[in-house]
């Protein structure tokens, strides 16, 4: 399913979706000497790159083992296995170094996909190593390797060997997604794109998608020339299952299930338990198929089970709501767990169907599980789909989760603690090793599937029923610009767009059509918009764009608010090629400009409350000021 996400200066961003290729490729390493070389250009030396990332499945994980390098001994930067952990090396060539490590044991598993990336900003202080997506390991230094930043080191920039010839630390494993950057992504921004980005993304230096399957050369994808990489010594190519996928799992009620770790943020007495089902069938040999539950041995928060005839809710003590489920038929189901009164009221497809008179179980510590939940010595297997599963620690009215049951979430939704979408790897292709169910919430605790084949339409990954829609977006902003409302947005690929219709309402309800701006039809390139209204009313203007498509559906963006009626004390003007910020009152104010990503492009004080900004490109940027308190944000446009 679609996903959206926030980045900063609450910039909204749909989360990344790519549409299924019909093979994926990755390139594959057994150790004696092979790897690929990806050229000394300039772009790839070490003292310029800021973020590393790639996706790795080990055939094992003893030894020493190079992922990415551009690297020899004591100089450059690398990323692999050495010394029985996962770890990223900083080096400046003067006996200094900076190095973060994560103990393999219990956390890296020969024959798993992972997601690694490594990233700095020239502060050791602030080296990050990422495994899907979640900051990981310990960081340690030698000496201060930000006195002089990282030194470049002699050879190549290789993936699956070291860059010094004095030792070869070959890869055992499958490297996809390859990505070099010269910015510092954030966590925000690492998880949200896993599985790819636009070519033309702002600091991608190299982008190896390894699409090729066949061949010698691995492509370079971005605009930059001469950084194609040479398979040496005959590293070979295989099917991958890494991409974004619009998916479910389907669960066979045999033996697979889905796991996720204990976390606090689940021991809630008040909250809401959503997802969306689809039984395939009903084994008359387990009475009570459990869809999810928070359960441990001896103690129980509360487990959810579906039967033809009733749902059923478990906290220790077992009440049933009759109803009617037919197998192969989707249902969203939703559980308002009520603390102060000890009920939970069910939704079945938005609409109410009655209350337990229990609520949570007062069990902690728990995990929670999907597509069984075990009973004594027995397992409450599930034979069904499930999809895009949401925990929150409030609870949601039914005016909330009938507007957003068919809607995919950010994952930034105030008290959403749980995320699980699914949407990862190719619709009944072979997944296997992709066996981490992400976490989209600010929880961050990822699951893992159990016993799936990954390899069928049973126990597998399975299409969404949402629809993904034509237009990925990745920013929309509403900003005043004098006595208007200038509007923004960015899309990461479009299909079968037509156009966007600019609406506005003075109220957040009402909306009315204000203009119409062209598609591009179809693109995968980040292609940018705009629009003015001349015309905004006094008071507050709430702004949303409603995408077409040819087949005549549509989309509605996020809704951004502008105030007519409140004083702008950060306040921007162009004048020729240069940029002119001014804060009322100012003086030498600490200001930091950004663009789209987050990225900061420059920094500084301002000079008696002004500063002017030459020589931008065109784009869209973001201006932070400090002044007293108080954080003063604002976006300019050139």
């Amino acid at each position: 399913m679609k996903k959206n996400g926030l980045i900063f200066y609450l910039v909204f961003i749909s989360a990344l979706i790519t549409t299924a290729r019909a093979q994926n490729h990755a390139v594959v390493f057994d150790g004696p000497n092979d790897y690929v070389d990806c050229t000394n250009n300039t772009l790839l030396h070490a003292n310029t790159i800021r973020t590393m990332e790639c996706w790795v499945k080990f055939s094992s994980v003893t030894g020493s083992q190079e992922i990415l390098s551009k690297s020899i001994s004591n100089y450059g930067i690398e990323l692999l296995l050495f010394g029985g952990n996962l770890a990223a090396y900083y080096m400046n060539g003067s006996g200094a170094a900076s190095y973060i490590t994560y103990p393999i044991l219990n956390n890296i598993v020969a024959g798993r996909w992972y997601h690694i990336a490594t990233s700095w900003d020239n502060v050791k202080e602030n080296i990050k190593l990422y495994v899907n997506g979640i900051s990981v390991g310990t960081l340690f230094h030698v000496g201060n390797v930000t006195a002089t930043g990282v030194s470049n080191a002699a050879g190549s920039f290789k993936i699956g060997q070291w860059s010094d010839a004095g030792e070869n630390r070959e890869l055992f494993g499958t490297v996809d997604e390859v990505r070099i950057w010269n910015v510092t992504r954030t966590a925000a921004q690492i998880k949200q794109n896993m599985y790819s980005v636009a070519p033309n993304a702002t600091g991608l230096v190299a982008y190896y998608k390894a699409d090729q399957g066949a061949g010698s050369k691995l492509t370079n994808s971005t605009a930059n020339a001469n950084l194609d990489g040479t398979l040496t010594n005959s590293p070979g190519w295989t099917t991958s299952p890494v991409q974004r996928g619009s998916n479910a799992i389907q669960i066979s009620g045999v033996s697979d299930y889905v796991t996720i770790p204990a976390n606090n943020a689940y021991d809630f007495t008040t909250g809401t338990v959503e997802f969306l089902v689809k039984p395939t069938a009903f084994n008359p040999l387990v009475a009570t198929p459990c869809m999810l539950g928070n359960r441990g041995l001896l103690t129980t928060r509360w487990s959810f089970h579906m039967t033809p005839t009733s749902l059923i809710m478990y906290n220790g003590i077992s009440q049933s709501l009759p109803a009617t489920f037919t197998p192969g038929t989707w249902y969203h189901l939703a559980f308002v767990i009520n603390g102060s009164n000890g009920t939970t009221t069910a939704y079945v497809n938005g609409n109410p169907l009655g209350t337990f008179p229990i609520g949570s179980g007062i069990g902690t510590g728990n995990w929670i599980t999907i597509g069984r939940v075990r009973m004594g010595t027995e397992f409450d297997f599930f034979n069904g789909t499930i999809d895009e599963v949401r925990i929150w620690n409030t609870a949601r009215t039914q005016a909330q989760i009938s507007t957003n049951k068919n809607v995919s979430l950010t994952g930034t939704e105030t008290g959403l603690v749980a995320l699980f979408n699914f949407d990862q790897g190719v619709a009944g292709g072979d997944n296997t090793g992709l066996t981490v169910a992400r976490d989209y919430s600010p929880t961050n605790n990822n699951g893992s599937l159990a016993n799936f084949a990954l390899t069928a339409t049973a126990s597998n990954y399975v299409a969404s029923p949402l629809v993904a829609l034509p237009v990925t977006y990745t920013g929309f902003i509403a900003t005043k610009n004098g006595t208007n409302a200038f509007l923004q947005w960015q899309t990461q690929q479009e299909q079968n767009s037509v156009s966007f219709i600019i609406e506005r309402s003075t109220d957040g309800k009402e909306f009315t059509g204000i203009g119409r701006v062209a598609a591009a039809g179809n693109s995968s390139l980040v292609r940018s918009y705009s629009f003015t209204d001349e015309t905004p009313g006094a008071g507050k203007n709430y702004y949303r764009l409603n995408q077409v498509d040819r087949d005549g559906q549509s989309n509605y963006s996020a809704i951004r608010i502008i105030d007519f009626a409140a004083t702008t004390q950060l306040s921007w003007y162009a004048a020729g090629s240069s940029i002119h910020v001014i804060l009322e009152n100012g003086n030498n104010e600490p200001y930091q400009l950004t663009d789209m990503q987050g990225s900061i492009i420059q920094k500084g004080r301002l000079t008696n409350g002004r500063i002017r900004f030459n020589g931008l490109r065109p784009g869209t940027y973001g201006i932070q000021v400090q002044s007293a308190s108080l954080i003063r944000k604002l976006f300019v446009v050139k």
